[in-house]
């Protein structure tokens, strides 16, 4: 026998050994696979949950882009006050379709939210898609705005 062969016996030793760390590997893989299955179904009911909120929610609710105030989302709450179909709403700017009443508003609410990285109890003016005034200081109807600066980056901070 040369040097480098093994036994019967060696290999099946090695072998055993081997079937051990293979075992103890996919039960590690099995309870990581298990936990990430978990999160992502924990992620999918909060996900649910938010959205289930945001579209049903009566107050107008939307998202923009901080850069240009470009809607990217609305929910029905905004288009049933505002007057604006969510296709005539995504793509176009806030100042684009003139629903700032003063659009001197928004750029304050820009200037804060750069300075402060959110803004609360904003009070402002708007316009629905028949001219009438909407104030922010109505018992109900209310407006939300969420302003996103860049996909990954801080909220209310200025693109780099």
């Amino acid at each position: 026998m040369k040097n480098n062969e093994k036994t019967p016996e060696e290999l099946l030793i090695e072998l055993k050994d081997l079937q051990l760390e293979y075992n103890s590997s996919k039960e590690s893989c099995e309870k990581e696979i298990s936990g990430l299955r978990q999160l992502v179904e924990k992620l999918r009911k909060s996900d649910e949950k938010y959205r289930l909120a945001y579209m049903t929610s009566p107050d107008a609710i939307n998202i923009n882009r901080l850069s240009d105030g470009m809607y990217t989302s609305v929910n029905d709450g905004f288009t049933r006050i505002l007057g604006y179909t969510e296709d005539e709403t995504i793509g176009r700017t806030s100042l684009e379709m003139n629903v700032w009443a003063d659009p001197e508003d928004r750029a304050k609410m820009v200037k804060e939210l750069e300075a402060k990285g959110n803004v609360k109890d904003y009070e402002a003016d708007f316009l629905s898609k028949e001219t009438a005034r909407i104030s922010t200081r109505a018992p109900f109807g209310s407006l939300a705005t969420c302003t996103v600066a860049r996909a990954g980056g801080a909220f209310g901070k200025k693109p780099a």
